[in-house]
C-alpha cells in the first residue's frame, strides 16, 4: 500500500532524526576541540595559551550545550 500523491507525508519524525544527528555531531565537535586543545597545549611553541584555553572552553561549552539540547528526548 503506497501513499497517494495528495496525501501529506509525516516529516516530524524525519526532522527529529536530523536534529538528533546534528546534536550528536555537535557533541563530537566538542570532544575533538577539547582533544585538540590538550594536544596543542603540549607543544612548546605556543606563547599565548590563555586565549587558546578561553576560546576552546567557549567552543566546547557552546557545542556541548547545543548537542545536548538537540538530542534531548521529549
Amino acid at each position: 500500500m503506497t501513499p497517494e500523491k495528495n496525501e501529506p507525508k509525516d516529516k516530524t519524525g524525519d526532522k527529529i532524526a536530523r536534529l538528533d544527528r546534528f546534536g550528536s555531531y555537535l557533541m563530537d565537535v566538542s570532544k575533538y576541540v577539547l582533544t585538540g586543545v590538550v594536544i596543542t597545549s603540549l607543544f612548546k611553541g605556543i606563547e599565548d595559551k590563555g586565549i587558546l584555553y578561553f576560546l576552546s572552553i567557549f567552543i566546547v561549552i557552546f557545542t556541548l550545550w547545543g548537542g545536548l539540547v538537540l538530542t534531548r528526548k521529549k
